[in-house]
């Protein structure tokens, strides 16, 4: 994942079009037509059967061309695209787009045609955008590379799209909708440019403001997260994916080349990074038109005003449906509408003006409602009827929005006469739906997003657990180069111990009085086992005896028969558990209900390693399990503890042994007021694919990285942890910050004191440590622990260099601390492959300078405010 030599693809001074033709219908002819359009640089037409295309002198390949070329656009056969892909690397050419189609998406021959290009991408180190693509758009610029004929307006939505189609349909709707954007994207089958490139790319872009994504498959997840999960932070994410079904998801490989994989894989993906995933065309368009112009919304409380009980019902129905709330209008909003509305009419939500509501009427009510505090968003929903035209109605509504800062969106239902107030309201920057329950839809899909960030940035409480040392035997590592491998059950059940997931009592015997001795401390009922696969259940003392006297008859008791306390009180069933690895998406965990559950209506919830609380509980809470407790159990939170407990040790146990590829607990079950696990098999394999030898490559988000935990000794003698910072540290960094000060604010955060809250503090403390990382220095004196400072360092999006920053409490600075922090920072970087770490120390932070100097830093570029300084690694 890098954005290196993007800017010379989006923002270039010289283009040519190989392949351009005069044609009149031809991809050809279309391309350099668009380019000529609003394009302000050198233009060159490639075609070596012609001298000239569209008035313009036609080169017979890339190389002829007389000045440097910054991107050429390829629209010719495949056939002959790699060895097209080569001119362009030799003439010096840094960007491509293939617009051409007959690659991986096409078979064996066109996936052959593919790693040729690669090859050739590979040897001059060009970047692709394609092939099979549609090309870009850059509307601010006028800028056109793209077979699409359509330039939307400016505006700050990026759009990238997998579907070259759906993105000239969603192009020609923003057009008519008024919708503006930063860019359009059409990636294809991102041999080289993907998802990941665009979003670090367009989120360095201060005209972008949010990225809609229309998405078949990701190649390479992990890029994908460490790219959106920073952006999705700061504006939102909005993706349609394709593909919800196995039926459907059979035709993304023919369309794009790519494998698809399952849905609900996807669905964690976008909630563990925080991108709302719409489910039609239809809600993406709206969202794109809520994104363009309305500000997020702060709560689920929609008021809607309407002049007609009908449409208000509906979108009052999608509403609920979708986990929104009405808003309920306090009593003064009550008063104030009384005297607007005529005596019939109820001043409640929804608000009915009444049929024969003129634009004065619809105004004034809007007006109120907008002001009431419990209303996050208002919707007016217009039917053609009574005295107000739907162009004065619509006028009332902007009228409205000019006077408020919450969301305003509208329904103006019908033909003509609605459709001229949809046009007045479109002009005027108003999201408009021809239905209500479409409004209340995207309302809801952007409320998502802002519920979405808070639950997963939640501050986590610190979860007690100490796994201890386990160590596959070395025969069983022997088998596993071998082939995949069973665990054994003695070998289970001392890896489930290790990590503090009790198994259900069992024990292996060799003698009836080893069975008596395991009856008397277990109790009934008892499940004898045999290896040879049959099991027996006793329920008392006398069936037991009689079992055993078979058994000892037979002799079957010399072949180290297996005890099992299995069977359990009925409803002591909690949940399945499971894991597995994709070869894509890495290890996975599976939560569901067990099958005496069933009626909690939810299929397999996915999430990825590695969990916290708050990313347990919300695992819980998406399996319907927390609802689950509440209605069985007298004591539901210590059962939801132990399950996000036991949700974060399994979480850890697969972090930790990558030979894992599958775990299968079918019942973690409640026995004697603890949760034990009941018939859990573990399935091995290779620890990592051949050649890759990057730590957790089985995860595609890295865990808590131990191997930079050290202890250090200050000058005063006392010993400092120095370790990464947790998500859970957030409580300890806001004791920090209350240590600063105004000079220590200045000097770090180049301003004067500010408010701490959760939503900065919870920024510095849930990072992606691959992407990122924050070395905190940890003090542990009377049994509590303080937080004396922190060093960060945030890799820039070419993966090359990052920016370095460090603060320490004031009661800690002069004792060593900022060098202890900093060398355990360069030291990640140079694990990283860094080439250099640079920071920005105010011109009078004499300290900082000579400290920064101390440490290897060197000055390399000075303003009348700032220095910058830079360490090479």
């Amino acid at each position: 994942m890098t954005i290196h030599n993007l800017q010379k693809l989006f923002e270039p001074n010289s283009v040519a079009v190989i392949g351009a033709s005069s044609s009149e219908r031809s991809v050809g002819a279309t391309l350099l037509r668009n380019v000529l359009q609003g394009f302000q640089g050198r233009v060159f037409a490639v075609n070596p059967n012609r001298d000239s295309v569209l008035g313009r002198t036609s080169y017979p390949d890339v190389g002829a061309i007389p000045e440097p070329i910054d991107v050429a656009i390829i629209a010719t056969p495949a056939s002959t695209v790699p060895s097209i892909v080569e001119e362009c690397g030799k003439a010096g050419i840094s960007a491509v787009i293939i617009i051409s189609a007959g690659f991986s998406e096409a078979g064996i021959q066109g996936e052959k045609l593919q790693e040729k290009i690669e090859a050739g991408r590979k040897k001059y180190g060009m970047r692709i955008l394609g092939p099979n693509c549609l090309g870009f758009i850059r509307p601010p610029a006028r800028l056109n590379l793209s077979f699409a004929r359509e330039v939307p307006s400016p505006g700050g939505v990026a759009f990238i799209s997998q579907s070259g189609a759906m993105g000239s349909s969603l192009i020609d709707w923003a057009t008519e909708s008024r919708i503006g954007f930063s860019a359009f994207v059409s990636i294809g089958n991102t041999l080289d440019i993907g998802f990941a490139d665009l979003i670090d790319y367009y989120g360095q872009d201060p005209s972008t403001k949010s990225i809609i994504l229309y998405l078949e498959t990701l190649e390479d997840p992990e890029a994908f997260i460490r790219a959106a999960r920073p952006f999705a932070r700061r504006k939102p994410i909005i993706c349609l994916k394709g593909g919800r079904h196995p039926q459907s998801q059979s035709l993304v490989s023919s369309h794009i080349g790519l494998s698809p994989r399952r849905n609900e894989v996807y669905d964690a993906l976008f909630k563990r990074v925080g991108i709302t995933r719409v489910r039609t065309l239809e809600d993406l368009f709206a969202c794109s038109e809520i994104l363009a112009h309305e500000p997020l919304p702060e709560g689920p409380n929609l008021a809607v005003v309407t002049n007609a009980n009908g449409p208000a019902i509906l979108a009052l129905d999608t509403l609920l449906d979708q986990g929104g709330r009405v808003a309920t209008f306090h009593k003064e909003t009550r008063q104030k509408l009384g005297k607007l509305l005529p005596p019939q009419a109820n001043p409640g939500n929804p608000l009915d003006v009444l049929g024969d509501a003129g634009s004065t009427r619809y105004e004034k009510c809007g007006r109120v409602v907008s002001e009431d505090g419990d209303v996050d968003a208002l919707l007016v929903i217009y039917c053609p009827q009574g005295e107000a035209p739907a162009t004065d109605a619509a006028e009332a509504v902007v009228e409205v929005v000019e006077d408020t800062e919450k969301p305003v969106l509208t329904a103006w239902i019908g033909g003509k006469e609605a459709r001229e107030g949809r046009k007045k309201l479109r002009d005027n920057g108003i999201v408009t739906c021809t239905a209500p329950e479409q409004a209340a839809k995207a309302y809801l899909y952007l409320y998502q997003y802002v519920r979405n960030l808070e639950m997963l940035y939640q501050t986590p409480e610190q979860l007690e657990f100490s796994p201890t040392a386990y160590s596959i035997p070395k025969h069983i590592k022997k088998d596993i180069e071998e082939g995949i491998t069973k665990l054994s059950e003695t070998e289970t059940r001392k890896l489930l111990r290790a990590y503090d997931i009790n198994p259900l009592d069992q024990k292996s015997i060799c003698s009836v009085s080893e069975a008596k001795e395991f009856a008397s401390t277990a109790g009934f009922p008892l499940t004898l086992k045999g290896d040879r696969g049959w099991k027996l259940t006793v329920n008392t003392w006398d069936q037991l005896e009689s079992a055993l006297s078979r058994m000892v008859g037979s002799g079957s008791h010399q072949n180290n028969q297996l005890l099992v306390r299995e069977k359990v009180p009925e409803g002591s069933s909690i949940i399945r558990l499971n894991s597995y690895r994709d070869s894509l998406f890495g290890s996975l965990i599976m939560v569901n209900p067990t099958r005496e559950n069933y009626d909690v209506k939810v299929s397999n919830i996915v999430g990825f390693p590695p969990l916290n609380q708050v990313l347990a509980r919300r695992l819980l809470e998406e399996a319907g399990i927390e609802r689950l407790l509440k209605n069985l159990y007298r004591d539901p939170p210590h059962l939801i503890r132990e399950l996000e407990r036991t949700l974060a040790s399994f979480s850890q146990l697969l972090i930790d042994y990558p030979e894992i590829v599958e775990i299968n607990i079918p019942r973690l079950v409640l026995a004697e007021e603890k949760l034990r696990a009941l018939g859990t098999e573990v399935t091995l394999g290779p620890a990592k694919a051949e050649k890759d030898e990057r730590p957790h490559s089985h995860m595609i988000i890295s865990p808590y990285p131990e191997r930079y935990v050290s202890e250090a000794e200050l000058k005063d003698g006392r010993s400092v942890t120095i370790r990464p910072i947790r998500p859970e540290d957030e409580p300890l960094e806001v004791e920090l910050f209350d240590t600063f000060s105004e000079r220590t604010w200045r000097e770090r955060f180049f301003s004067s004191p500010q408010a701490v809250t959760h939503r900065k503090m919870s920024t510095f403390t849930n990072i992606d440590y691959r992407r990122e990382m924050a070395i905190v220095g940890i003090l542990k004196e009377g049994g509590e622990e303080k937080m004396m400072g922190m060093a960060r360092l945030i890799v820039d999006p070419t993966g090359e260099k990052g920016e370095y920053a460090i603060v320490v409490g004031d009661p800690w600075q002069g004792l060593g601390l900022g060098r202890e922090l900093t060398e355990a920072l360069v030291e990640w970087a140079q694990d990283m492959d860094l080439y250099s770490i640079y920071e920005f120390v105010r011109v009078e932070n004499k300290r900082m300078i000579n400290f920064s100097k101390h440490m290897g830093f060197r000055v390399v570029g000075q303003s009348e405010d700032m220095i910058k300084m830079n360490y090479p690694l």
